[in-house]
């Protein structure tokens, strides 16, 4: 908790470095709760409900390593 790691990405043919500073690991519990907490609401409509966290991941982390090294990294 607190070290900073740095990632090196490759992007539109050139390389973008990026600092990171960890934080603390959530326990089970809290990752229960906050699974629970975005699951959509009985009576939603499909286009009000966020996207599962890991569709949210995965999103990000196009926009900031682009598509196919996040293809790779989520195995789609």
């Amino acid at each position: 908790m607190g070290d900073t790691v740095q990632f090196t990405v490759l992007r539109n043919g050139g390389t973008e470095n990026i600092k990171l500073t960890l934080g603390p690991r959530p326990s089970q519990q809290q990752q229960i709760s906050e699974s629970q907490s975005q699951s959509p609401q009985e009576g939603t409509p499909p286009e009000q409900q966020q996207p599962p966290r890991s569709d949210n991941l995965y999103n990000q982390c196009v926009r900031i390593a682009g598509k196919d090294i996040c293809d790779f990294m989520f195995r789609r």
